[in-house]
């Protein structure tokens, strides 16, 4: 399985797409849809790309998380909760879904309890303290919501 085009479609929803380079909330240099540029793209501040491309960007991207996907998943999922589960890793991270309690929680096929995991990954550190922040947590939740959409 690989992330559908209906999944590219909420990834590039969620993230925005922007066709020229910028300096994320983390000072990383960025591009197309929340793709991380590297040396090999051969881009500076300030430089644009084609629709084309940034969408090139994202499969690439993409294919990190729907390895990890593969790799870390040991249960039957459906289209839907795998293009939410590419969503998620895409924004959190390979790194963080590898030891999270919602891939726990997914590899004992407990589907209750995975999609209630998906909006305690809605904090960031303001000033050394964790708060939820309400963009991040609207988007957990439309994740867990596409995860237990029903295929139509």
């Amino acid at each position: 399985m690989k992330t559908s085009q209906n999944g590219i479609n909420f990834i590039t929803k969620e993230e925005g797409l922007k066709l020229e380079t910028y300096l994320d909330v983390a000072g990383l240099l960025t591009i197309g849809v929340g793709h991380l540029v590297n040396p090999d793209d051969n881009l500076v501040l300030g430089d644009k790309i084609t629709y084309d491309e940034a969408m090139d960007f994202l499969k690439s991207d993409l294919l990190d998380v729907e390895r990890c996907i593969d790799n870390f998943i040991a249960c039957d999922i459906n289209q839907n909760q795998y293009d939410a589960l590419a969503s998620f890793i895409f924004n959190c991270g390979i790194s963080a879904f590898k030891t999270s309690t919602l891939l726990k929680k997914l590899n004992m096929n407990d589907f209750t309890g995975a999609v209630k995991e998906f909006p305690k990954w809605s904090k960031i550190t303001v000033k050394g303290i964790k708060q939820v922040h309400p963009s991040l947590l609207a988007r957990r939740n439309r994740e867990a919501e596409l995860f237990n959409k029903e295929l139509s």
